[in-house]
């Protein structure tokens, strides 16, 4: 007994440095200053701090900027207010940026905003990672079950080698074609693994247990989970539910039908629609209320009926047909909209060509890890021991580690000293008058930065 806890213990810390290893991996190869990444870390003081000031000193700039013609207006205001609505999609993320920015305050940040700042920024993008790496651990740990750790390990490790090496995809198929198709399939690439730092990537990580409780029958947990997804990128995480639900209703139906599973549902539908800006809806703030109201009703009719069962009963074959079922919803949903590209070709509306890519991205860990998942099933006659999985935890764990230092080792240098020659670039040039647009608006972004945080330390 024991030696299986050391072995459990042992197993888990080696899952935990295998996707740090994994994230730094990405991290040191990926991550720039660019428009995307300086608006997240802008959102901390627009979305989250709610900062009045700060937004007027925003308007002021963008004001000033089109008066001397350094913005395309029309352009910049329109892809302005998408951000600003869209960054409400994924809330937790930008909480936790926003505690990752505080640490700053522990490692001597100094009074002015100088290169320090490319630290700062830095550790407010890693910090999210590693506590939600540290919940996925804890989460798999509490479910206790050795084949679905190892099963989960091997999932971690074919998405690392897969997107370190093969050639990634474009994500619209219908202009690239069957090749581009293969290569998405192998590697969708850094944007769309759980290894990323964006909230895409952080909902895509805390998925993972989430489908390991729906692929094993916890379906009211798991729909639970999924509600709580919706703050970590709402959009990404609603594609989920209708292949969840429709392979649920095919070969479970008697479980999704139970009224707790059902009222857990509509709150996932409201919550998607109270948030997502795609839409125009009245009154999205009711939505709202009415899935909080919904959701509580639905986890006390669980406690109270005990409906909720720990494993849906039907064995190692079934996970197999969960994931042969997704994988038939998935073709089904490429055809649609492959007939809406193909014979529709004067349509503008992006969904038709991000959907297919962007649904295939978060559904691939799901069905790579059920089908290692039954492999490990079916090949164990007897039940896999936690040294087993501990083993091949540590030896994933090396492999990575192996592969990682051939990736970056002796890079990370390169690395930092590129960040800070764009900071340097970004500084030098954020107030000149250039035309602020689509190919260069990170310099707005950096300079709407800099100056919120001058007014911070001025305490204006």
């Amino acid at each position: 007994m024991a030696l299986d806890k050391t072995w459990k213990r042992s197993t888990s810390i080696a899952l935990l440095g295998l996707m740090l290893l994994s994230f730094c991996v990405n991290f040191a190869k990926n991550f720039e200053l660019s428009d995307d990444n300086l608006y997240l870390y802008h959102s901390i003081s627009t979305v989250v701090l709610k900062d009045a000031k700060s937004i007027e000193k925003q308007n002021y700039i963008l004001s000033d900027s089109i008066k001397i013609d350094t913005i395309d207006a029309e352009e910049f205001s329109e892809r302005w207010r998408m951000r600003a609505e869209y960054a409400s999609n994924y809330v937790i993320p930008i909480y936790f940026y926003s505690l990752g920015s505080k640490i700053s305050k522990f490692i001597g940040y100094e009074s002015e905003f100088n290169t320090n700042f490319v630290s700062v920024i830095l550790i407010s993008f890693v910090f999210p990672f590693l506590v939600f790496a540290l919940l996925l651990t804890a989460s798999f740990k509490w479910m206790n079950d050795k084949a679905l750790l190892m099963s989960v390990t091997l999932t971690f490790v074919v998405l690392y080698f897969t997107n370190e090496y093969f050639p990634r995809g474009g994500q619209n198929f219908f202009d690239y074609g069957v090749i581009n198709f293969i290569k998405f399939v192998i590697s969708p690439g850094y944007g769309l693994t759980p290894f990323g730092f964006t909230p895409r990537s952080h909902m895509m990580l805390l998925a993972l247990p989430i489908f390991a409780l729906w692929l094993r029958g916890s379906l009211f947990p798991a729909y639970v989970g999924v509600f709580f997804l919706l703050y970590f990128h709402n959009s990404m995480a609603f594609i989920l539910v209708p292949f969840l639900f429709l392979t649920d209703v095919l070969l479970r139906f008697r479980e999704i039908r139970k009224l707790n599973v059902l009222l857990v549902l509509s709150a996932v539908c409201l919550s998607y629609l109270s948030r997502e800006s795609l839409f125009n809806i009245e009154n999205q703030d009711l939505l709202q209320l009415s899935c909080f109201v919904i959701l509580p009703v639905s986890c006390y009719l669980s406690i109270k009926y005990r409906s909720v069962d720990s494993y849906s009963g039907f064995g190692s074959t079934s996970i197999l047909w969960l994931c042969l079922s997704i994988i038939l919803l998935w073709f089904l949903v490429f055809l649609g909209f492959f007939f809406f590209s193909y014979f529709l070709p004067e349509t503008t509306f992006p969904v038709w060509y991000i959907f297919p890519g962007r649904s295939l991205a978060v559904l691939r860990p799901l069905i790579i890890l059920g089908i290692i998942y039954h492999l490990i099933q079916v090949s164990h006659a007897q039940e896999v021991s936690w040294k087993h999985t501990g083993k091949v935890t540590i030896v994933s764990f090396l492999l990575v580690l192996a592969s990682s230092y051939q990736q970056v080792g002796g890079k990370v240098e390169n690395f930092t000293a590129g960040l800070l020659k764009e900071f340097s670039a970004l500084n030098l040039t954020a107030d000149t008058s250039l035309l602020y647009k689509k190919e260069n608006e990170a310099y707005l972004y950096f300079r709407l930065i800099r100056d919120f945080e001058k007014r911070l330390r001025e305490g204006d």
